[in-house]
């Protein structure tokens, strides 16, 4: 679940994106600081869009990134390391 703070980022080049990035997790944090049941999880949805959020399903003091570039990526098969 995720809470009221959310900040969604659109950028043009990488230089924008730290940028943006930056400060949208900074601010997170300190809202996570007065919420202590969240984390901050950052949701890429592809190369020029991204979301910054609290979320409780993110453990408090940790920022998780999660890529769903990736997940629409489908491969022929899979390597196994065994």
């Amino acid at each position: 679940m995720t809470s009221t703070y959310s900040v969604k980022i659109t950028v043009t080049d990488r230089r924008d994106l730290d940028k943006q990035l930056d400060i949208a997790v900074d601010k997170a944090v300190q809202h996570a600081l007065r919420r202590p049941e969240s984390g901050v999880l950052i949701t890429r949805h592809d190369n020029q869009n991204m979301t910054v959020q609290l979320s409780t399903e993110v453990p408090f003091g940790t920022i998780l990134e999660r890529d769903l570039r990736l997940s629409r990526k489908t491969t022929p098969h899979s390597k196994s390391n065994s």
